[in-house]
């Protein structure tokens, strides 16, 4: 499926749903929904899409992401790797659930390789909300999948970002940091990297120069080793 908002197209954003809140339906307001019910083409609805891009829709789950398993991650990294590999396409839009985004952002960042935008969003309310947040972020996210500040930060290594509440988070420092407000995410205690106004991208640090970034190795066959963390909070 496509979208644009022009007949001069030159890059494919490739748009791959994964599910959560942002897909999720109901009938009070911003609790007691069910994730995954509205299909990734259709989220794109009514949504600008960046002059001289076109998007193409895939749907690879419909899953609350607390639920997210080693076999819906592998597959995640191998349709981002065909995706990655189709020279039409120019960077990806993932739509993905809050409670488990900063993990899937950070295995992306660690198994795909450099070159191209890999963008995650989300929502902290369901589609069916009187104040729905997903519609802005996926707007959003395709700005910044957009932009050649974020094309800029692939080519460094840095290609996996999330976007929420107008604002862009690397991979490597991002976090969920509250249950139920709409700026959920955060860097701290660093900034966010950007800033999304009115479809515009304004960069509030140094686009770090391209470098030459290792591949990283394939990925093994499931299962996967299961790897206990201990925390300590003294």
């Amino acid at each position: 499926m496509q979208n644009a908002n022009t007949d001069t197209q030159t890059n494919t954003i490739a748009l791959i749903g994964m599910g959560g809140t942002i897909a999720g339906t109901g009938s009070l307001g911003g609790v007691g929904y069910q994730a995954g019910q509205i299909a990734a083409h259709d989220l794109l609805g009514g949504i600008p899409v960046p002059t001289g891009w076109a998007v193409q829709a895939q749907q690879l789950r419909q899953i609350d992401s607390k639920d997210i398993t080693d076999g819906d991650w592998l597959a995640l990294a191998q349709a981002c790797l065909a995706q990655l590999s189709d020279p039409q396409v120019a960077a990806l839009v993932i739509t993905h659930g809050t409670d488990t985004l900063e993990e899937t952002a950070w295995f992306l960042h660690c198994v795909l390789p450099a070159g191209k935008p890999v963008v995650l969003t989300c929502a902290m309310r369901p589609a069916s909300a009187l104040s729905a947040d997903g519609p802005a972020n996926l707007r959003d996210a395709l700005a910044c999948a957009a932009d050649a500040g974020a094309a800029a930060q692939a080519r460094a290594g840095q290609s996996v970002l999330v976007v929420a509440a107008g604002e862009v988070h690397g991979a490597w420092a991002v976090r969920k940091a509250h249950a139920y407000r709409v700026n959920a995410f955060t860097s701290a205690p660093a900034a966010p990297l950007a800033w999304v106004e009115e479809g515009r991208l304004r960069w509030g640090q140094a686009v770090p120069a391209p470098r030459a970034v290792p591949t990283p190795p394939a990925l093994p066959a499931l299962p996967w080793p299961w790897v206990e963390v201990v925390t300590s909070h003294a």
